[in-house]
């Protein structure tokens, strides 16, 4: 259910960057406000009934009012393999197309339409730039979309980047979020309960799920939900992350150039991070803590902030809260210097070795010191 109320923190501010190629922006709090009469007309895309697209009359009919929309969400969905070494969509099964001009999401069935159908009907779409394309995390989608279908992907813009854009510019995390923690984060909004049982069959085994015909009802509710969120996270983050918007198209249009082509190696060298440097490059410089000047955490989390009057509910420690707990979370301890997780730079003894032997541990635990 979306909140009846404003989220609980207080707005980013985020000022115009002078520079096109990064966005400056001074924020201290974790997620911005959105105006409750945004989320409430956002909540209308959650109950769009779906359309299940089988015919290529029914397809040239949806291609052409999605046509007539300047933004439109999209995601698709197929059985991921590992056949050439990295992960990858297999056969497309299903494209999902929500629009906030549609009064309905549209199912299309690519496996019983034909590909050279759904190409004819859905390039037009994907390959122009002026309608705006939606996605959360791009990559596989638009790897498809080109490796199976020869279509071209422009005009898109990825809201899981835009959301770890805004993480990024708020505390030097470079983590990319789930849908879910996304939705609940930024709108209030959870999953339905028997996505979770979809999620399990899909990564349970080595099943074609997405193959069968017909497809179960809640495995086609999943794959119009997906969609429905998108679209909802696109209307409601226009609003909160306005000004990181830019950057996130410039950065999102990397990835699509990317993934439109013979892939041979990832952008990220993990998958559930985006690259350090491309965030700094499109986005600007990381934030930091406003009082301790480290990044990973807020002022308000700040343990040496707190230090001696918090406990953390996880292990126990003073100092820190469990959301800031480095037992809990061992990547927020990450070492600029060496890379290294478990210390922070100015205990790196890679790059601050022992003065007395050149080891790595501290001078005052030396052996070889002298008393």
């Amino acid at each position: 259910m979306l909140r009846s109320c404003l989220l609980r923190c207080a707005a980013i501010v985020l000022p115009h960057s002078s520079s096109e190629a990064t966005t400056t922006v001074a924020a201290t709090t974790e997620v911005p406000v959105c105006s409750p009469d945004v989320l409430h007309l956002a909540s209308a895309v959650l109950k769009q009934p779906y359309t299940v697209i089988s015919s290529s009359i029914q397809l040239q009919q949806a291609s052409e009012r999605i046509l007539q929309s300047k933004k439109v969400a999209v995601d698709v969905e197929a059985c991921v393999t590992h056949d050439v070494g990295r992960p990858q969509l297999g056969q497309v099964s299903l494209i999902q197309l929500a629009s906030e001009t549609c009064d309905t999401v549209y199912l299309i069935d690519v496996l019983t339409l034909g590909k050279e159908v759904v190409v004819d009907a859905l390039s037009p779409v994907l390959s122009d730039p002026a309608v705006e394309k939606q996605f959360f995390d791009c990559r596989r989608d638009v790897e498809a979309f080109f490796g199976q279908l020869g279509i071209v992907t422009k005009g898109a813009v990825d809201l899981q980047m835009l959301f770890t854009g805004s993480q990024w510019k708020l505390k030097s995390l470079n983590r990319r979020s789930s849908m879910s923690y996304v939705l609940k984060t930024v709108a209030g909004v959870s999953r339905q309960e028997t996505d979770a049982a979809v999620q399990l069959a899909m990564t349970k085994g080595n099943r074609a799920v997405w193959d069968v015909r017909p497809l179960p009802t809640h495995f086609l509710e999943y794959a119009a939900g997906d969609v429905r969120h998108t679209l909802l996270l696109g209307q409601v983050m226009e609003h909160t992350y306005k000004d990181l918007l830019p950057a996130a198209r410039r950065l999102t249009a990397e990835y699509t150039r990317h993934y439109s082509a013979p892939v041979e190696y990832e952008v990220d060298i993990n998958p559930i991070e985006v690259s350090s440097e491309w965030l700094e490059m499109f986005f600007g410089p990381g934030g930091v803590c406003q009082y301790c000047r480290q990044p990973g955490h807020l002022e308000a989390d700040c343990f040496r902030k707190a230090a001696g009057t918090v406990k953390c509910t996880h292990c126990g420690g003073m100092g820190h809260v469990a959301k800031s707990c480095y037992k809990r979370f061992p990547q927020k301890l990450k070492c600029e210097g060496c890379g290294q997780l478990g210390h922070t730079i100015d205990r790196c003894f890679k790059k601050n070795p022992c003065k007395v032997c050149g080891g790595s541990h501290s001078t005052e635990n030396c052996r070889q010191r002298k008393p």
